[in-house]
């Protein structure tokens, strides 16, 4: 157990450095299953903009972060591309089944074979997340769809003297996690442009822990928290790649 609670903290970090959503290399393209439909339209009811949470774990309407293999092959049908691997380092044993541009990737923070569905990710705009978000969508009907604060806070690294992103609503820094160490539910997102100018590309970042508990001093945190991070190529503002994890998986 003190391997996975220590997993768990190394991956809250890592989303507070801005480095959730980049951890999977998967495959992408366009989603298939012999001939049978698969992918959902856009909602039928309009999209009441709102903060991330547990009602968007979703892609096409129906396969969701949690699932099992078996949940997801009832649904989707069998992949098209199925491989176990094993990572010591960070992820243990996990399963990477692909639909086309769709790569799923389940975890079993346990070490067993009871793989749950951790990783959603897609560069293929036949997916559809919450609110018909897909890739091809532009930043700001991201932005429309979670809500944005009034006041919007500049985003800063100890080690970065410039802002290197702002707030879309909430002001949980990485020092506050470590200093003040809070617990409950917590939503928080913002813009992330480190290292921008390198790669051409900025993260919108959303998280949502429901609960986040401080477990200790060489613990760290235990709990449920989600991220979704959207990928957006800087110079036509529009996404290019979605991840959604369930973070206490990894």
């Amino acid at each position: 157990m003190m391997k996975h609670l220590k997993k768990k903290i190394c991956v809250l970090l890592a989303a507070a450095l801005v480095m959730a959503g980049v951890m999977t290399g998967c495959a992408f393209g366009g989603q298939k299953n012999g001939g049978k439909n698969t992918v959902s339209t856009a909602p039928s009811e309009p999209f009441d903009p709102h903060k991330f949470g547990m009602d968007d774990l979703t892609v096409n309407g129906n396969v969701k972060l949690g699932m099992t293999v078996d949940e997801v092959k009832e649904i989707l049908g069998q992949p098209d591309s199925e491989e176990t691997l094993t990572d010591e380092f960070i992820y243990g044993k996990n399963t990477l089944m692909t639909y086309g541009g769709l790569s799923l990737t389940f975890f079993d923070p346990d070490g067993g074979d009871d793989f749950r569905l951790g990783i959603i990710s897609s560069t293929s705009e036949n997916d559809k997340f919450v609110g018909g978000l897909h890739v091809g969508c532009s930043a700001d009907e991201v932005i429309a769809d979670f809500t944005r604060d009034e006041e919007v806070l500049p985003l800063y690294f100890d080690s970065v003297e410039e802002s290197c992103g702002d707030y879309l609503y909430g002001t949980f820094t990485r020092d506050d996690f470590l200093l003040e160490k809070p617990e409950g539910v917590i939503q928080y997102a913002y813009i992330n442009k480190w290292g921008m100018e390198d790669s051409g590309e900025y993260l919108l970042e959303y998280y949502y822990y429901n609960p986040l508990i401080w477990a200790g001093e060489y613990s760290g945190y235990t709990g449920d928290y989600y991220s979704m991070v959207f990928y957006v190529d800087a110079e036509s503002n529009l996404v290019s790649g979605i991840n959604l994890n369930y973070d206490v998986l990894l």
